[in-house]
C-alpha cells in the first residue's frame, strides 16, 4: 500500500509538471543519480545482501537508486540530443561524449553489482541515440563492441557466467541455477499459452 501512495504521488507530479521543465534540471538530476550510486557503499545508509549492495535504508523506507538512474539517464539523454542535434552523425563529436557519460553510470551500477540494469540503461541510451539522429552504422558498431564487451564482465564473474551457462544448458544443474528455467519450460510445454489452469499446474 506504500509504494502504491509513493507511485500515484510520483504519477501526481509527473503529471502536473510540464516535461520541457525536467531541461532545467538536468544537472542537478544526474548529480543526484551519481551522489546516490555511491551513496550505496557507504557503510551505514548503504544496504547489502546477497553479495550486492543496490539498496540505500532510511530505516522505514529503503530503494535502489538504479531505479532512478534509469530515469535521470533518460531526461539527461532528451537534453543533450538535443542540443547536440547536427553533431549526432558524427561519432566523435556527437556520440562518444554522450556515451561516456552513460557509461560512467553503468559502471557505478556494475559496481553494486547489477548487470541487468545496466543493460537497460545501455540498451535505452542506444535507442535514444539513434531516434536523436545517430547513424544506424554507428550504432551497429558500438552494439557489436558493446556485446563482446558484456560478454566479457559476464564471463570473468562466477556467477554471471553460471546464469549465462544454465541459460543454454539448465539440466545441468536442475535444481539449482537451472531450476526456473526449466519449470517455464514445463510449463508452457504443457500448459501452452492459456496455461492447464487454476490448481492444475505442473
Amino acid at each position: 500500500l506504500i509504494y502504491v501512495l509513493i507511485g500515484f504521488a510520483a504519477l501526481y507530479i509527473g503529471f502536473r509538471v510540464d516535461y520541457l521543465k525536467y531541461r532545467n534540471w538536468t544537472g542537478m538530476i544526474l548529480s543526484a543519480c551519481i551522489i546516490l550510486l555511491l551513496i550505496v557503499f557507504a557503510p551505514v545508509i548503504g544496504k547489502s545482501a546477497g553479495g550486492a549492495s543496490r539498496w540505500i535504508d532510511l530505516g522505514f523506507f529503503s530503494f535502489q537508486p538504479s531505479e532512478f538512474a534509469k530515469l535521470a539517464v533518460v531526461i539527461y539523454l532528451a537534453d543533450v540530443i538535443s542540443k547536440r542535434e547536427k553533431h549526432m552523425r558524427n561519432l566523435f563529436k556527437g556520440i562518444v561524449p554522450i556515451l561516456g557519460v552513460v557509461c560512467f553510470i553503468c559502471l557505478l551500477v556494475l559496481k553494486q553489482p547489477d548487470l541487468g540494469t545496466i543493460l537497460v540503461i545501455y540498451g535505452t541510451a542506444l535507442i535514444m541515440l539513434y531516434a536523436g539522429g545517430a547513424s544506424a552504422i554507428h550504432i551497429l558498431v558500438i552494439v557489436g563492441v558493446s556485446f563482446f564487451a558484456f560478454l566479457f564482465i559476464s564471463f570473468i564473474s562466477p556467477y554471471r557466467k553460471r546464469r549465462l551457462l544454465a541459460y543454454i544448458n539448465p539440466w545441468k544443474d536442475p535444481l539449482g541455477i537451472g531450476f526456473h528455467i526449466i519449470q517455464s519450460l514445463i510449463a508452457v510445454g504443457s500448459g501452452g499459452l492459456l496455461g492447464l489452469g487454476i490448481g492444475s499446474s505442473r
